[in-house]
């Protein structure tokens, strides 16, 4: 009957919790090792979503290598939910490596629990080494989350790794392990630290890594030259078919993906403060871009005469030319 369990160890209670029959038991004094504990006979009953829930824990490597030989058996679909205060690299890969042992597991969650500038790293290769990860969420070095596809069907892989102080020295090591995966459909890397020298870096990278939905790289602290280096990487990207950037109160700066090439590409650029000396560049990046359909300039401090210029200088791409 029993389909939750809740074990604490700095509070040192256990909570059971059973399938509609309204049992909860509390139990508290001494714990026990919690691989031990983690071996509950009532996990026994098939077809029933069941999770187990590990606070304030001590996880090291041998613990974590334990607690999933014991689950290996737990039938489906599976939770495990685990925080402590701190996880090193050497649990978190642990813990990682054994989750091909685990086909029933359909979520792992690390909640509250510190994580080094390395996770992202691990994580990201998760995505390659296990076939059955079809999201990884991590926010602020303290809260990972993972969830796995029911069957093979299921199409798309999501990671997102926001807040987590990545900057320009991480983006080739991140870009090469996230081209392994080969059904990534979108990508979150906003609130880092990547600014123009780091943005710029990954563009660089776009045409390895197979992004097939959207990539969000919002409030990383760019300024006009990462979006000026965006309209110079369009033509390089076949696969973009638009691109929004805003560098206003919103900060938001996303490219969307098709599968196959894009016969036309879409260009929005908001409160980007162009000033003169950036018109020619701009122009120069618009021309090249022959697959550029709908280009929209909202408030980017462009007067009457840059304008001009702009479109002087402008050569008029293939199909639907818009400029607002």
């Amino acid at each position: 009957w029993l389909f939750h369990l809740d074990i604490s160890f700095e509070s040192q209670h256990i909570l059971l919790r059973g399938d509609k029959t309204g049992r909860d038991i509390w139990a508290t004094g001494s714990l026990p090792d919690f691989p031990a504990a983690a071996e509950f006979l009532g996990f026994r009953q098939r077809c029933i979503p069941r999770s187990l829930c590990l606070s304030e824990c001590p996880l090291e490597p041998p613990s974590l290598t334990r607690l999933c030989a014991t689950l290996k058996d737990c039938p489906g679909p599976l939770e495990l939910q685990l925080s402590c205060e701190f996880l090193s690299d050497q649990s978190l890969e642990t813990l990682l490596d054994c989750l091909p042992q685990l086909p029933q597991l359909s979520l792992l969650q690390l909640s509250q629990t510190g994580l080094s500038l390395k996770s992202p790293f691990l994580l990201a290769n998760t995505l390659s080494l296990c076939p059955r990860v079809k999201k990884v969420d991590l926010r602020s070095l303290h809260h990972a989350t993972l969830h796995f596809r029911s069957n093979e069907e299921e199409e798309g892989v999501c990671c997102g790794f926001t807040g987590c102080s990545l900057s320009q020295e991480h983006v080739e090591s991140l870009c090469w392990l996230l081209s392994k995966c080969k059904d990534l459909s979108q990508v979150d890397l906003s609130a880092n630290l990547l600014g123009d020298s780091g943005l710029r870096c990954l563009l660089e990278c776009l045409p390895q890594v197979p992004i097939s939905g959207l990539l969000d790289l919002s409030h990383n602290s760019v300024s006009q030259e990462s979006a000026l280096y965006l309209v110079e990487t369009l033509p390089s990207c076949p696969r973009v078919r638009e691109a929004s950037v805003n560098l206003g109160s919103e900060q938001s700066f996303r490219i969307h993906f098709s599968r196959e090439d894009q016969a036309g590409k879409t260009l929005r650029l908001s409160e980007c403060s162009f000033r003169p000396e950036h018109v020619s560049r701009l122009a120069t990046g618009l021309s090249q871009s022959l697959q550029l359909t709908e280009l929209t300039l909202t408030q980017c401090c462009l007067g009457w005469k840059q304008l001009a210029i702009l479109l002087s200088l402008v050569g008029r791409p293939a199909g639907l030319f818009s400029l607002s």
